[in-house]
């Protein structure tokens, strides 16, 4: 039986929303973000996918919460 194929994607959506990328090799975010089960599964031929979505979210954060990451991410 022929493994299964795992696959990385990112979503942007919004305007004001940032780019993103997923930088990680997708054998190490394979390693990071999939349980045993589901390895087992791609292994037994199983297609993956590994969606991340980014949206934005100006006007669902609290005000503690942006000032959090304006002080982390003074670049953004």
């Amino acid at each position: 039986m022929a493994e299964g194929n795992i696959q990385k994607e990112v979503s942007v959506t919004g305007e004001s929303t940032l780019d993103a990328a997923v930088v990680t090799p997708l054998s190490a975010l394979s390693d990071i973000v999939l349980t045993e089960t589901e390895k087992q599964q791609a292994a037994a031929g199983t297609d993956i996918k590994l969606v991340l979505d980014v949206k934005d979210a100006t006007a669902s954060v609290s005000a503690a919460d942006k000032t959090v990451v304006e002080t982390a991410a003074p670049y953004v």
